[in-house]
């Protein structure tokens, strides 16, 4: 059974400037966002976003790349309607942040308009490519090699007659719990290697990037870049 979708307070000021928006505003939006053709990157989405709403684009952009993240799935599998769900959020706000009979009715005025946006085929596309390229038990934060040198002393302890370098590649990495790391004892071979591999996964990235490009006509994505 699907976790129930939920909407976390930082998400409203995107949903206020959707509101102020108009119906208007919100169809041209779309219109934007549906002419930007297959997005991948949340740059490509706040260019189609700033093209309408120049003052609210961060807002609106936050908002749309969490429904795009958080909802496909839900969508896919039980064919949520998101509106109706943000709706229900809306209408549960605190009484300090409620909406008045005014907002809630400029909000409601825009329902078929705001379902459109949010069904849009390349926002959905968006979360899932989010989902792929993040949804992983372990992320990578960070890798470093520390780099000692560890003396040896002689028989007695008074005098440093020789000396080792040696490496620690220390992995830091981030879980569902929080930020974890791990380390290693490496060697300069283990390192020529671990250079090698990366250099190689490059590669691998750019030829697979340049024969779905070029043979697929397809969009693609490398993560980081």
């Amino acid at each position: 059974m699907a976790e129930e979708f939920s909407l976390p307070d930082e998400q409203l000021s995107g949903f206020i400037a959707l509101r102020d928006l108009g119906v208007e505003g919100v169809k041209a939006l779309t219109a934007a966002i549906r002419n930007a053709g297959v997005l991948l990157r949340s740059e490509e989405l706040e260019k189609a976003v700033q093209r309408v709403a120049p003052k609210a684009t961060e807002q609106i952009v936050d908002v749309l790349l969490y429904l795009a993240f958080s909802t496909w799935h839900h969508r896919l599998e039980e064919g949520l309607d998101v509106f109706e769900t943000a709706t229900d959020r809306l209408r549960s706000l605190p009484e300090e942040a409620r909406w008045s009979d005014d907002q809630f009715e400029r909000w409601i005025q825009e329902a078929s308009a705001l379902r459109e946006l949010f069904n849009l085929e390349n926002l959905l596309v968006l979360g899932k490519a989010f989902a792929l390229e993040y949804q992983h038990d372990q992320v990578l934060g960070r890798a470093v090699v520390l780099t000692d040198i560890r003396p040896i002393f002689d028989t007695a302890g008074s005098k440093i007659v020789a000396g080792i370098v040696s490496h620690t590649l220390r992995i830091e990495y981030v879980t569902p719990n929080g930020r974890e790391s791990i380390s290693f004892m490496a060697d300069q071979a283990d390192l020529r290697s671990l250079v090698e591999e990366c250099q190689r996964a490059i590669q691998k990235a750019k030829a697979t990037e340049r024969f779905l490009t070029e043979q697929g006509k397809l969009r693609v994505s490398v993560s980081g870049e």
